[in-house]
């Protein structure tokens, strides 16, 4: 049990690592052809972004606009990455909840009395509560950040 969690949080870890350096890559890489040289501007691409409001308006453009990298619209680009990353995390997370709940489910099932085996399943369906929250905290962590820098999701 300890090496199969350790393979999937290794597994989960390394693709956020691996999904943020995506983001960051074609920016860096200006010989690219195709590739602009700097980048002035970002696509909307999440609901929740369209709706950040500051000072009793909307600081964002609507989804599928680009907003300016310099000046105020430029939080917009990260709320928009920040929402985007955070929402392939919680379905990942709900996924591997979901494998743990199975997993644990056919450990007590298949355990016929057996003790241990009962215990290995019900440490699966602990784990998974634990992997629920964490997903729960992943959908949580945008709208915590966008209420200490003062902007409000409306």
């Amino acid at each position: 049990m300890s090496k199969f969690s350790r393979i999937i949080t290794l597994v989960t870890l390394v693709s956020i690592v691996m999904g943020g350096l995506s983001l960051a890559i074609p920016a860096a890489d200006a010989d690219i052809p195709g590739v602009p040289g700097e980048v002035r501007e970002c696509l909307i691409r999440h609901a929740n972004t369209v709706r950040i409001r500051y000072d009793g308006r909307n600081a964002c453009p609507s989804r599928g606009e680009t907003a300016n990298l310099e000046g105020a619209q430029a939080i917009c680009c990260v709320f928009d990455t920040l929402y985007i990353v955070t929402d392939w995390v919680f379905w990942a997370v709900m996924l591997l909840v979901m494998l743990f709940i199975i997993l644990g489910a056919f450990f007590i099932i298949t355990a016929g009395g057996n003790d241990e085996k009962v215990g290995k399943g019900k440490k699966f369906i602990i784990f998974a509560v634990v992997g629920a929250i964490v997903g729960m905290m992943a959908r949580i962590i945008p709208g915590l950040v966008a209420s200490v820098m003062g902007l409000v999701v409306a």
